[in-house]
């Protein structure tokens, strides 16, 4: 029986190539140019590289997005994507729903199935961090006009706050939110149904 593995390869220094060619090709032609010449160094000589090999599916750096909901592989456990950066080493910033704060590659994620329900990923705050205020991976609900939505922080600054929707189909796009703002802001899904309904 076969079994679906995912592979990611990355390389351990970045490729730097030639390209001979006249004045006047363009940006698109010397690109299509330096790609073959890569091909050619990797045909002659496959470079240092780091890998990590995954069982079953994996998610992609193009499919995640802050507020997806996904399974660390490893631990098996769920949680949200809070953040990512392409240039890290590690690129994704991710928070498991026992309130770990992680950082992993794509391939030790998965997406997973629409049936968990999105109010799951929102963790009850403990007493003491509601003194300090929202944090980079903190959850909370937000009431919308489509209704109550539950969101992750993201970015925090001392003016402003940048929340994602928990979301199994996220578009990438988040709420802007200053401190007054966050008067709208509850804890408990319950708590933002009585603020819209009032």
């Amino acid at each position: 029986m076969n079994e679906v593995r995912t592979v990611t390869i990355r390389f351990e220094q970045p490729f730097t190539v030639t390209v001979n060619g006249e004045e006047t090709l363009t940006e698109s032609q010397i690109l299509s140019s330096a790609k073959e010449e890569v091909i050619k160094i990797l045909q002659k000589k496959f470079p240092p590289i780091t890998y990590m090999i995954t069982s079953g599916g994996s998610l992609t750096l193009e499919e995640a997005i802050p507020g997806l909901p996904i399974k660390d592989k490893q631990s098996g456990e769920l949680g949200i994507i809070i953040s990512i950066n392409p240039k890290k080493k590690l690129p994704i910033d991710y928070i498991l729903n026992n309130g770990q704060s992680m950082v992993g590659l794509p391939a030790s994620l998965e997406k997973i199935h629409k049936r968990h329900k999105l109010d799951k990923f929102v963790a009850e705050r403990e007493a003491w961090r509601k003194d300090v205020g929202y944090t980079k991976g903190d959850t909370a609900f937000i009431p919308t006009k489509e209704g109550v939505t539950p969101i992750v922080f993201n970015k925090v600054t001392k003016s402003s706050y940048h929340v994602f929707p928990i979301t199994h189909e996220p578009t990438g796009t988040y709420f802007k939110l200053t401190n007054d703002q966050l008067a709208m802001v509850f804890p408990t899904r319950k708590e933002a149904e009585a603020f819209q309904n009032r």
